[in-house]
């Protein structure tokens, strides 16, 4: 019987990645679509016999939209983490402030639902005028995914009764390796109990009720600033909002470097 090469082995191993790819992808189309459909029926049905059915009726039709919507975020979600686990294009130059603004294009939708917000990047801006850009290396869809994550948050688990939530982003530290920035808001604050496992997956805060999410956002952003090298912490207090820290390192030549696995 002839033997498998390692050069054999290593392009079968390629190969099965691929497949495996392949088979994800295709999952995650298979599983959103009869979603779609499901929501799309609800929908309908809400607008044509909501008012027609009684308050017990309506309390199911509630629950099945909101199970519906629980199952359509945990997929993507999901389906995000593996995004982040297969990283492997490579980092480029990219500049910050482009990152941020294209995060809050992404917001749009939850910013115009959710009024009184206040967020502030100008400090970071105006510094970046002055260097001529804050560049980092790095993938320009991930390093979004990071700003969208926090200030998403800082959104969801904002106070009931403050008037206006603010949200601050900027330049913490710079070092000849790095940038530390900051995104720090006035919201609820982290108790102290979830101060050790806020980062593992699927920690959903308790302090707030009735928000939606799986709680796989921060350790997505985790693994996201891990895959770039860089680290993230926090400093928060109850009821006194909390500021997410995270490094990037900088861009400093023009070859680009490609990601390493871990």
């Amino acid at each position: 019987m002839p033997r498998i090469t390692n050069k054999e082995k290593i392009e079968k191993l390629k190969n099965n990645i691929i497949d495996l790819e392949n088979f994800i992808n295709s999952a995650f189309h298979d599983l959103k679509t009869p979603l779609f459909t499901l929501e799309g029926f609800l929908d309908l049905f809400y607008e044509l016999y909501y008012d027609k059915v009684n308050e017990k009726g309506r309390e199911y039709l509630d629950i099945m939209k909101d199970s519906i919507k629980r199952i359509e975020i945990m997929i993507t979600d999901i389906f995000s983490l593996f995004k982040c686990e297969k990283i492997n294009e490579k980092f480029k130059k990219v500049n910050i402030i482009k990152v941020i603004k294209l995060a809050l294009d992404r917001l749009q939708s939850v910013l115009v639902l959710n009024k009184n917000i206040n967020i502030d990047f100008l400090k970071i801006n105006q510094i970046s005028k002055e260097k001529k850009g804050i560049f980092v290396l790095g993938s320009m869809n991930f390093l979004t995914d990071i700003f969208v994550n926090i200030i998403g948050n800082a959104i969801k688990y904002r106070k009931e009764n403050e008037d206006i939530l603010k949200i601050r982003i900027g330049l913490s530290e710079e070092t000849d390796e790095n940038y530390t920035f900051y995104i720090k808001d006035n919201g609820i604050g982290i108790s102290k109990e979830y101060k050790n496992f806020i980062f593992n997956f699927f920690t959903r805060i308790k302090d707030k009720k009735n928000t939606e999410g799986t709680g796989m956002g921060l350790a997505i952003v985790k693994r996201i600033i891990e895959k770039h090298s860089g680290k993230i912490w926090f400093n928060s207090k109850k009821n006194y909002g909390t500021t997410f820290y995270f490094s990037l390192p900088k861009y400093k030549s023009k070859k680009n470097i490609k990601i390493k696995s871990k």
